[in-house]
């Protein structure tokens, strides 16, 4: 009936691995060894059509983090007709394969309006009669940073927000910059800190401008940013003041006039409801995450939201998915006739989708509903039992000795135990032959001795919590002023710390240590 219809929009972070990597076609894309918290989960979905219908019965997938080129773009095209996408790409100098968000849509459910890029419309392009009436932002509006066009150009290069303009609605997704580090003791820090203040600023300037407009306006993503740093960000108790965090004020600020938290309002009381953890650590087992990934709208459209939550067990990234549904007054009714946007994937890589069987294997569908219909909130997100197919046989691994073995077509001598001899002013062939054996014997020693001296430094320490060998691991957020360094932690999986059976909390940087 049309009173129980509704219509869903997704929201997933895929950093992990990236898009391309979940949907690439390879024969370790299925299933992944089990890591040293004795987590097996899977590596991908082999194609973009299974990594869509995963999600199950959607209409809109919103993704972050894709990591692709235009290259990657025009090779992935459309999904054999049943969806049509558009996409922001990062073309910052020295970041290929960086950031970067997509909007893809059922073609048979949804005909879009208008298609734009950044939050400062710096990629637009030239602007004329024609496609003037194609943008989401009228021409006349106030562009945020007006008069500086290289900060607009540097905002939009990251290819951090798309808008997507359905006729009842714009949706926009973003990808909000992380800030790692002190910015008052950085300058790299302090730098991307303000790039921050003023990507939200510039996003502010342009929701707002629709929503004076009369339009309502749904805002979806990864945001950097706990809504509440207690209650959304496990491990930091009520009863202790949190430091100032201008990106939380700004959304306080937002939620406070314009906008609503559509997973606050629906769920007032429910905690542990984390959209991300730091799957290295092992934070998922006990659910030690933070929830970042949320959806925004205007005050006037929460109304129309039927349901909304969490799929905290769907793999594939470090992030859960998030779902909004909407009742049927809410949802465009579907147009036909309505042209489709310019920057449509359809329209750009006409063609693309009949070659989409040629690089990605194409997976059938089950047209269940999302997780989060079906299974409530958990305290405990538990590990993926993806099982791991039949290994084929593989030749055995070399070991380090045989890297440092010296091949030698001759058999190797034979040593002898040392023994003393009288000194004599003449040696004989035998005695010669001896001393030179007792030399290899000796250097032989030294070498292995030398080796392990150099091993025993090389080896992690052990935390001091359960003094366990500490795990090592490497800084890998291209945005932290650490990146590429290497360092020791607990190897327990993160957790409270007042459970013995969690991380300890030891750390310590590699290079700091003498070797």
């Amino acid at each position: 009936s049309s009173s129980s219809w509704r219509a869903t929009l997704c929201s997933f972070n895929v950093g992990l691995r990236g898009l391309k990597n979940l949907c690439e076609r390879r024969a370790d894309a299925t299933s992944a060894c089990a890591d040293q918290h004795g987590v097996r989960r899977a590596l991908g979905y082999g194609s973009l059509d299974a990594f869509l219908r995963a999600l199950g019965d959607v209409d809109v997938v919103c993704v972050q983090e894709t990591k692709l080129t235009k290259l990657d773009v025009a090779s992935v095209g459309r999904v054999e007709d049943a969806w049509d996408s558009a996409h922001s790409v990062c073309d910052a100098k020295g970041k290929d394969s960086y950031a970067g968000v997509a909007i893809y849509w059922r073609t048979s459910r949804l005909r879009p309006v208008a298609i734009e890029e950044g939050v400062c419309g710096s990629r637009r392009g030239r602007v004329d009669d024609k496609t003037a009436s194609r943008l989401v932002f009228a021409v006349g509006e106030d562009a945020p940073f007006a008069h500086d066009f290289a900060r607009q150009k540097e905002l939009d290069s990251e290819g951090r927000a798309l808008w997507v303009d359905f006729g009842t609605f714009v949706l926009c997704t973003v990808y909000v910059p992380a800030v790692f580090g002190d910015a008052t003791m950085d300058e790299k820090v302090a730098e991307r800190a303000l790039f921050k203040a003023d990507f939200l600023s510039a996003l502010a300037t342009r929701y707002q401008a629709l929503i004076k407009r009369g339009r309502h306006v749904v805002l979806c993503g990864d945001w950097n940013i706990a809504p509440c740093a207690q209650r959304d960000r496990a491990g930091v108790p009520s009863s202790v003041p949190t430091s100032v965090n201008p990106s939380r004020e700004w959304l306080h600020e937002q939620l406070d006039s314009h906008l609503t938290d559509v997973f606050r309002a629906a769920h007032p009381h429910v905690n542990h409801a984390f959209t991300c953890w730091n799957v290295a650590s092992g934070a998922q087992l006990n659910n030690y995450g933070s929830r970042i990934d949320y959806f925004l709208m205007n005050d006037a459209f929460v109304k129309y939201v039927r349901a909304v939550g969490v799929a905290q067990s769907h793999h594939g990234s470090d992030h859960a998915p998030v779902f909004c549904s909407f009742s049927r007054d809410a949802w465009p009714m579907f147009d036909a006739s309505q042209p489709t946007p310019a920057l449509a994937c359809s329209m750009l890589y006409p063609g693309r989708q009949s070659k989409v069987d040629e690089i990605f294997s194409l997976a059938s569908g089950n047209g269940r509903e999302p997780d989060y219909l079906a299974a409530p909130l958990r305290a405990k997100a538990s590990a993926s039992s993806v099982k791991a197919p039949a290994k084929r046989k593989a030749p055995p691994e070399k070991s380090i000795r045989d890297f440092f073995a010296v091949k030698n077509p001759n058999p190797p001598l034979e040593v002898s135990p040392i023994t003393t001899q009288t000194p004599s002013t003449k040696q004989s062939p035998a005695s010669t032959a001896k001393k030179a054996t007792d030399q290899h014997a000796m250097s032989a020693e030294d070498a292995r001795s030398a080796w392990s001296n150099t091993f025993a430094k090389m080896a992690p320490p052990k935390c001091r919590g359960h003094n366990e060998p500490c795990k090592i691991r490497t800084v890998k957020q291209k945005d932290n002023p650490n990146f590429g360094r290497v360092f020791f932690c607990c190897p327990r999986p993160a957790g409270p710390r007042t459970n013995r059976e969690c991380d300890c909390g030891f750390f310590k940087w590699r290079d700091s240590r003498k070797i």
